[in-house]
């Protein structure tokens, strides 16, 4: 039987913004070594890591669904390459199917798709990473 271990999302992961509402990519702000270690732990233990998330107002007209579910799909696609970069493809495509629920279901096909090729890259068992010499400006 696989132990699990549940991880509170906001000031365990990222931190925790003064109006407790993770409502933006803006308020999106890792905690250092949360990454690393989370990583660590799927890679050196037999815990199943599950992040939980108590979003006091969620649904509601001043914290709406779709505000919640842009920084979580982030964090989660920001798990799976962390998982990627550490040899846990298991992990990192099981976090990456998540973060596609999350797309798919506000219907976010821009980022559904980038997740969708990020999963391929996982599922091939190699981390995922982007080829910047065609965006970067050679220095005069």
């Amino acid at each position: 039987m696989k132990r699990v271990l549940f991880i509170d999302r906001d000031g365990t992961i990222i931190r925790e913004p003064e109006d407790f509402q993770v409502d933006s990519l803006e308020k999106v702000r890792f905690l250092p070594g949360a990454i690393t270690n989370l990583a660590r732990i799927a890679r050196e233990t037999d815990f199943a890591l599950v992040m939980v998330s108590n979003q006091d107002g969620l649904g509601t007209e001043s914290f709406p669904t779709e505000s919640f579910d842009t920084p979580q799909r982030f964090v989660l696609d920001t798990l799976a390459m962390a998982y990627a970069e550490t040899g846990n493809f298991r992990s990192a495509n099981a976090t990456a199917q998540k973060a596609i629920q999350v797309a798919a279901a506000v219907g976010a096909q821009k980022e559904l798709t980038e997740l969708q090729q990020r999963l391929q890259v996982f599922q091939s068992d190699k981390p995922y990473r982007e080829d910047f010499s065609k965006t970067l400006v050679p220095r005069k």
